[in-house]
């Protein structure tokens, strides 16, 4: 039903999914989150709102991601994951402008 067979397919798209859907910029949830803040605060107080949340999540993310590569030793994709959106946070590539 709806594709669902345990499948490694199955749970990889549903994990790519849930990772997409986090409010963390430049991920769709994030964007998302932008421009619902957008609608009830000025520019600037929603980037630095969204931006905010960003870092919050951010931080366990990549904690997460380091204690998997210990455990694990050789997956590092989630804290890569992690690394790239805090450099750009950091570098801030705003592809948004209105």
């Amino acid at each position: 039903m709806l594709g669902f067979d345990g499948s490694a397919f199955w749970g990889a798209s549903f994990a790519l999914a849930l990772t997409h859907s986090l409010p963390i910029e430049p991920l769709d949830g994030g964007l998302a989150l932008r421009y619902f803040l957008r609608g009830k605060y000025t520019y600037e107080k929603a980037e630095q709102i969204s931006r905010m949340i960003s870092t919050i999540l951010l931080v366990p993310l990549a904690i997460l991601g380091f204690s998997i590569l210990l455990r694990t030793r050789y997956n590092y994709s989630l804290l890569a994951l992690s690394i790239y959106l805090m450099l750009y946070l950091v570098m801030k590539w705003d592809y948004t402008q209105p």
